[in-house]
């Protein structure tokens, strides 16, 4: 291998090394402003985490609500599935009464 070809292989891995794109997301300035989350969530809720059970590519998390601020559930205690791009809801049990 010549020395050209070594430092266009150097530039090349250099161009996607310091690439924005390559590297990171861009979010909406917007995004970051509670009004937006709010408009774009389908639950929210205050409350408590309870545990958390760490898996390989997701992590369960218990939380304990103690307040429905949009489209409740008729449960005090919900399952979430975390993941690095959004959490689910998985189940919420019957609440004790």
């Amino acid at each position: 291998m010549n020395k050209l070809a070594v430092y266009a292989l150097l530039w090349i891995f250099a161009l996607i090394l310091f690439s924005n794109a390559a590297v990171s997301t861009s979010w909406a300035p917007e995004a970051l402003e509670i009004p937006y989350q709010v408009n774009h969530s389908d639950r929210i809720v205050i409350g408590t985490v309870k545990e958390q059970h760490a898996g390989f590519e997701y992590t369960d998390v218990i939380v304990s609500g103690n307040e429905w601020l949009k489209n409740p559930l008729p449960r005090n205690e919900i399952t979430l599935e975390q993941n690095e791009v959004q959490m689910l809801l998985l189940q919420a049990p019957p609440t004790s009464v």
